[in-house]
């Protein structure tokens, strides 16, 4: 996973609809919003998607890729931060949690659900 900043120039650009048929989720006290953006699977891969968070000032919007992934969520936790999870198919995935504020992650760990689709015996 790869967090990069991206300045007024993308905040504008959300703006303008840049991100076409994104649904923003504000956090509970609406300071701030994420918007997913799930890949064309139409077009050959590696597919990725990308999550932006940004807040209502627009000073700045962020970007977290998640390379070769086709299916994330993620939830507000508070106006500071975010749980989410990644998936990377149908067993593995990898849950975090992100610092907007200071711009880090503060959990991150694979989790395997291989045991749970496991032939009844």
């Amino acid at each position: 996973m790869a967090i990069g900043k991206q300045l007024r120039e993308s905040a504008r650009g959300c703006e303008k609809g840049i991100l076409p048929s994104a649904h923003q989720v504000g956090t509970p006290q609406h300071t701030k919003w994420g918007v997913t953006v799930e890949p064309d699977t139409m077009k050959p891969g590696p597919w990725n998607t990308t999550i932006y968070f940004g807040s209502d000032g627009n000073e700045e919007v962020w970007k977290l890729s998640l390379n070769d992934n086709i299916g994330a969520n993620f939830k507000w936790l508070s106006d500071k931060l975010v749980f989410g999870s990644a998936w990377w198919g149908r067993i593995y995935a990898t849950d975090f949690i992100l610092d907007l504020d200071n711009h880090k992650f503060i959990y991150r760990e694979m989790a395997q659900y291989g045991d749970m689709i496991q032939p009844c015996q």
